[in-house]
Order: structure tokens, then sequence, then C-alpha cells
């Protein structure tokens, strides 16, 4: 299957104005409002919309878009699917508009993880506005960045991806929090970013552990560190993760969402790379924001 990135989320919310102050204010991003839904759609790039905050009573996310190449290429994928027993609806005409993609499918992964598969996303005419102090984000081949899921059984869910959707298992590593059973963290690759998803056994209502977003450069994570430091809204001190190797902070929007900015990491070949077991998910840093103000 030829899924190419991790091309947007969509998050049902109780407090639009809350998140997209957030994007807009903290983070850096470009937010704009849509007055017939009352969406906020978040721009990184040239793409219409990678981050898109929806009315709901609760805070969660709804669904993760992965951008396939073509027509054809989705078609295949729903065949697959199909093939594989798992169930797919195809997305009319209308809900693809709303979504600003020409077409897509919708299915879920076998813990319940919403994906929508798509093809040609809505790009914009008019150049991104970031905040003054932001120099970019890095997307492009590699997608907007990366989701942390909440799985009841992390090797079937991993299989899933893997053995169906084509994504390259780049590490493993086992978790043991105090008062839990262990379970087992999966982070899986579909281009040469290090993950574009984790997968793990930390459960959350809002089903989503956090959302990763890549700035250009390291000034830009130490430039939003200190707005969100204002803002009050830092769960963690500056770190750097010992697989991925990005240098990033934690911050907690409206809701109780985490949302990781970040910077630096690597690219990395999917037909070389061998699987790892992980000791620790750090190498330095993410402490608690008591220590980072």
């Amino acid at each position: 299957m030829d899924i190419r990135t991790l091309g947007y989320v969509r998050f049902g919310v109780a407090d639009v104005d809350g998140w997209a102050t957030f994007f807009r204010d903290v983070v850096g991003a470009m937010v704009s409002a849509d007055p017939s839904t009352g969406a906020a759609h978040v721009r990184l790039d040239d793409h219409q919309s990678r981050i898109r905050f929806e009315r709901h009573e609760t805070t969660r996310l709804l669904a993760a878009g992965w951008e396939l190449a073509s027509p054809d290429a989705l078609v295949r994928a729903g065949d697959e699917l199909a093939a594989a027993g798992v169930t797919v609806d195809e997305l009319g005409p209308d809900e693809c508009r709303r979504l600003l993609v020409e077409a897509a499918l919708r299915c879920s992964d076998p813990s319940g993880n919403v994906l929508e598969l798509y093809h040609s996303p809505l790009f914009a005419t008019d150049p991104v506005a970031l905040h003054p102090a932001v120099s970019g984000f890095v997307t492009g081949d590699m997608g907007l960045g990366h989701v942390v899921l909440p799985v009841a059984d992390a090797d079937e869910t991993a299989s899933f991806y893997t053995s169906l959707l084509g994504f390259v298992h780049r590490d493993s590593m086992l978790v043991a929090p105090p008062g839990v059973d262990p379970y087992r963290m999966r982070f899986l690759a579909c281009n040469p970013r290090h993950h574009s998803v984790a997968l793990t056994g930390a459960q959350t209502p809002a089903g989503i552990r956090h959302l990763m977003v890549h700035m250009r450069e390291v000034i830009d994570v130490g430039r939003a560190f200190d707005r969100a430091s204002r803002a009050g809204v830092l769960k963690t001190s500056i770190g750097q993760h010992s697989n991925d190797l990005m240098l990033s902070f934690y911050a907690t929007g409206p809701g109780g969402i985490d949302v990781e900015v970040a910077t630096l990491g690597e690219r990395h070949d999917n037909a070389t790379w061998q699987a790892r077991e992980l000791a620790a998910f750090k190498a330095w840093g993410y402490e608690p924001p008591r220590l980072a103000t």
C-alpha cells in the first residue's frame, strides 16, 4: 500500500477558539476560521489545512489523515483493506470537500483509531503567514509530524500498520510505569521521518497521547518554549529523545491534549532500516514544568 505521509489530523474539541489561540500564539502556526462550520484550520505550509478543530461537546481525536500518491493508489488501498476483511467507507463528494481532499476512504485500526486515506489535498493559493518569530515547519515528504495513539493490543495493531498498510517498524520499547502493567510501545514509519505514528498501551479518553509538529530551526523551538512558558501551558522542559533525536518540549492545549514542538531529528532509508529495542525514551531533559519555568 502506497501511503506517503501523515497529511492531516482532525480533532473534535469543546474550545475551538482556545485551540486556535494555542496554535497561533504559542506554536506560531497560521490559523483560519471556517465560518460555515465553526471549525479552525491550522496551516504549517502550502496545504490549506494540516490540523483542524471541529466543535464537539468533548475533546478527542476524530481521525488521522494518511495521504496516498494518486487516485489509483487509493483504489488499490481500498481493495486491499476490503480483501483483508477491514470495513471501508468511501466518502462522498460533500464530505471530501469538507475534508479539503479530492477523494477519501475511512476505516479503523484494530484498536478503533480512525484512519482517513485520501489523495489530492487542497493547496492554498496564498503564502503561509506564520508567527514573525517562526522560520517554518518541516513537512514535505515527511508529512506534518507524528501522532501517538492508544491501543488495546500493540502487537495486533502494529501488524495492521506494517503488514497491511506497509509501514516500517522502527523501534519498540517496554514501558513499566509504577502501579501499571508493563506495555510495549511501537514506533512506525511510512517515509523518511523516524516515525509518523507510535502505538502505546497508555490509554486516554482523548484518543491520542500527543501530536508532534516539526519546526525548522532550534531557535524556533526555543522561542516557542518561551511563548508556552508565558502562556502557562508547559508540560515539560526541553529535552531530546533517544530514538528520533528530536529536540523538543511538550505543551498542553485546551481539554488536555499534549502537543510536542520539535526540531532536528534525522531522515532514514526505510529499505535498509534495522528495527531496534529501546532502553529509554529520552536522552536528556523533559523535566516537570516547575523546573522549566
